[in-house]
């Protein structure tokens, strides 16, 4: 299976690797990927998720600037958002914190730098 997610020389490497080190493959990557997010100063799940919101209201101010959209407008562009989300497969959880967030954000407009 790991071979279908990785080019076959590094899934070749990992399958090496794993059985040098005596873990799994996807012990190893469940260490290396645990690795590499305490190395990305840890950000909360919310301390993301808001900052996701805000590029999303800086993409919303760059399509409509100038236009006037109103509140259809921005309900489309959160639907969007929202399929977006769930086509990457985001929890329902957190696309529900994302949008209260973006909505927080688009309703501010003039206060997003």
């Amino acid at each position: 299976m790991i071979g279908g997610y990785f080019p076959a020389a590094t899934a070749d490497r990992l399958r090496l690797l794993s059985i040098y080190h005596e873990e799994t493959i996807q012990g190893m990557l469940q260490q290396i990927i645990e690795k590499w997010i305490s190395s990305t100063n840890d950000k909360s799940e919310d301390a993301i998720i808001e900052e996701l919101a805000v590029r999303a209201a800086h993409e919303w101010q760059r399509r409509t600037q100038g236009k006037k959209t109103g509140k259809r407008g921005q309900e489309n562009y959160l639907r969007e958002m929202e399929a977006i989300l769930k086509r990457r497969k985001m929890i329902p959880q957190h696309i529900e914190k994302f949008i209260a967030a973006l909505k927080t954000q688009m309703e501010s407009e003039g206060d997003v730098s």
